[in-house]
């Protein structure tokens, strides 16, 4: 960013020469002008004059190689006038080009102000000044205060008596000896019924200690009207009751 900046103040520096150009090269125009229009005048009056024998042929031809000069030096006033406002031009592009460039990398530094998309706790923090980020790499923990859930896993021949919205009672390990209602905010519909790393549905063990169990689906329940001075932990463990 301040690379660019630098660059910008530069080609702006830049601009105010190219005006300072122009105006010299208009000055050198005009006196360009000043002087053909002179070496004209001489070589008008001095060509009757010197038919008539009252002026040299050499001298006119003196002034008629002025004259010569003088326009030419007239025409490369008027090609270096052309050619100032070209290059103004092409300076003007340039600190167009470079300030977008700086508005492009301001839009990129303002993106990486990120904000939590919800209220909650900040956990495993270990970030430090200059760690980098990468995209889609998670650096910092954060546990959603409005998204509390508990999961239970029920065995499928109990499921079908349960529906969502049905009252559950909840025992919480970190508050015990206390009942909290709470309601099914929803059945699952399937399970994976292979452990892989990445899945769609979720995958409920079926064995325990060698010993083969029915198959289980998560029951999502929520708190109804949870007291505040209860503080619920993420991966902490509930018992629940659901009566049918």
């Amino acid at each position: 960013m301040n690379e660019k900046q630098a660059k910008r103040t530069e080609a702006e520096a830049q601009l105010a020469v190219d005006r300072d150009v122009i105006a010299a090269t208009q000055a050198k125009r005009d006196d360009a002008a000043a002087k053909e229009r002179l070496a004209s005048d001489n070589v008008r009056r001095a060509t009757p004059i010197t038919a008539a024998g009252f002026y040299s042929r050499q001298g006119l031809d003196t002034l008629t190689a002025k004259e010569q000069e003088a326009k030419a030096a007239l025409a490369d006033a008027e090609s270096a006038i052309a050619k100032a406002p070209q290059t103004l031009a092409l300076h003007q592009a340039t600190v167009a080009a470079i300030s977008a460039e700086i508005a492009y990398l301001q839009w990129q530094l303002d993106q990486t102000k990120l904000l939590a998309p919800t209220d909650g706790t900040i956990t495993q923090l270990t970030l430090r000044v200059g760690d980098q980020a990468v995209e889609n790499k998670p650096l910092i923990g954060l546990v959603d205060a409005h998204a509390w859930r508990i999961y239970a896993n029920y065995k499928e021949s109990v499921i079908r008596h349960m529906a969502v919205g049905h009252t559950a009672w909840i025992w919480l390990d970190a508050h015990p000896w206390r009942f909290h209602r709470a309601a099914i905010q929803g059945i699952a519909r399937g399970i994976s019924r292979d452990p892989t790393e990445r899945k769609l549905l979720p995958y409920v063990a079926p064995t325990t200690d060698w010993i083969r169990l029915e198959r289980r689906f998560p029951v999502t329940l929520v708190l109804r009207d949870q007291s505040p001075d209860i503080t619920l932990h993420m991966g902490s463990d509930a018992r629940t009751i659901i009566f049918y």
